[in-house]
């Protein structure tokens, strides 16, 4: 699941929009006790620059990126790296660490409409659904 200012307020207002996902950041803010996650799922559908989408993971100590139309990937060691100068999804021996947030982005979206994945990879080029109405992107 991802997290969500958008499910924050649907909180207070006591509605969500049915094309909001994800979890509500309203426990965190007033510090109430959270089973939380291994990461959280953000993204960018790339709606001013459609190349430019992305799916990103972030953990304690990695960020994976996913350019949803171009297949692009990159993976930066934060704890290390907490600019992210140093791509290590560029590096001949990164094929394991970049499986393992693969999966676990494929996890992330497999009940998504979009068809980001198939089940066993991740599938580039799917267009983005548009949530916001009044932008439209560029191709």
């Amino acid at each position: 699941s991802t997290l969500s200012s958008s499910s924050a307020a649907s909180d207070v207002y006591k509605r969500q929009p049915e094309n909001v996902t994800g979890r509500s950041l309203l426990p965190l803010v007033r510090r109430e006790s959270v089973d939380w996650r291994e990461y959280i799922h953000g993204e960018h559908a790339g709606h001013y620059e459609y190349a430019d989408g992305v799916h990103y993971l972030v953990s304690r100590s990695h960020k994976y990126l996913w350019f949803s139309q171009t297949g692009t990937e990159q993976l930066f060691d934060l704890a290390n790296d907490p600019d992210e100068l140093h791509n290590i999804a560029a590096e001949p021996d990164a094929d394991t660490a970049l499986q393992r947030w693969r999966d676990a982005l494929m996890r992330v979206l497999r009940e998504r409409p979009e068809g980001f994945t198939d089940g066993t990879q991740l599938v580039p080029g799917r267009p983005h659904i548009n949530l916001m109405r009044d932008v439209k992107p560029t191709h």
